[in-house]
């Protein structure tokens, strides 16, 4: 029941009947999907961590002593959106493997769940955090401002405990951003833009929309802005600092990894693909 009211806001990304009411329709609701809901959820997130408000900062990442530094983020809105999009990929994957009816496409599925299974659990650090969260004596004050925390909470915070996962690991961080760039480029730049001088009925198939370029641009520009709007806030802290006069804004808890911000449009990228490939497109359709 679920899936068939989900295919509903899909139905407008599939292939028109030619008229120019539906053509116009088609592409309003792929402009909406594309562009219009990824930019709009990235727009609140960022404002709302730059804002200057301790209370909305914290929402998106939150600064929770004396747990690790490196599991606060792991309890805002900004990391629990993703979670809840890789959660709908797996759903959606799942769902495909008993809906689609050719044997690859069930395997290439079932892969695929199975892959986006492991990337939640990897994401959420395989419920460490939130184990450690729930079964500790410890008070969390998510909105003190630091200039309040005292000598004894300072000296308490964990430096010792890392994420119990592996894509942070070493090099991988970056390794994996790299190799995302990349695919991310030519999977969903370079072969929407090809895949129809293909006849191949498994290219067309699994070709993404053009439109998904504008959801590209969605993650290129933020990324550009978010990272702008980190460099801007250090500036105004440091030149607080030197001029030794008050600090007019805290630094948030992901000031130093603000590509968290890219990594939601990411996951929400491949949604809107893969939402698409599995409730609108059939083996043998053009896309």
């Amino acid at each position: 029941h679920f899936m068939k009211k989900t295919k509903l806001f899909f139905y407008f990304t599939h292939e028109s009947d030619g008229t120019a009411t539906s053509e116009a329709m088609m592409n309003k609701t792929k402009i909406l999907f594309y562009l219009g809901i990824p930019l709009v959820l990235s727009c609140i997130l960022t404002a709302m961590y730059f804002s200057g408000n301790i209370v909305l900062q914290r929402l998106v990442s939150p600064v929770l002593p004396p747990m690790s530094p490196d599991a606060w983020r792991e309890f805002g809105l900004l990391e629990n959106v993703a979670n809840i999009i890789i959660l709908a990929l797996f759903v959606l994957a799942c769902y495909a493997v008993r809906i689609k009816r050719h044997l690859l496409e069930r395997v290439g599925f079932c892969v695929l769940a199975c892959m986006f299974l492991f990337v939640f659990l990897e994401e959420i650090d395989y419920g460490t955090h939130f184990y450690n969260y729930a079964t500790t004596d410890e008070e969390y004050n998510w909105f003190l401002p630091k200039t309040e925390w005292s000598q004894e909470l300072i000296q308490s915070i964990d430096l010792d405990t890392k994420p119990f996962n592996l894509h942070n690991k070493g090099d991988a961080v970056d390794t994996v951003k790299k190799f995302m760039d990349v695919g991310a480029v030519l999977f969903f730049v370079v072969f929407p833009l090809v895949a129809s001088r293909f006849n191949n009925r498994w290219i067309r198939y699994a070709a993404p929309d053009r439109y998904v370029i504008l959801t590209i641009l969605v993650i290129v520009i933020m990324h550009f802005v978010v990272h702008e709007l980190g460099d801007w806030e250090k500036d105004v802290v440091q030149a607080a600092i030197t001029a030794g006069g008050p600090i007019p804004r805290e630094l948030g808890s992901i000031s130093n990894n603000l590509s968290e911000f890219r990594e939601l449009n990411t996951y929400y990228l491949v949604a809107v693909y893969l939402g698409n490939l599995v409730l609108n497109k059939t083996l043998g359709q053009d896309a």
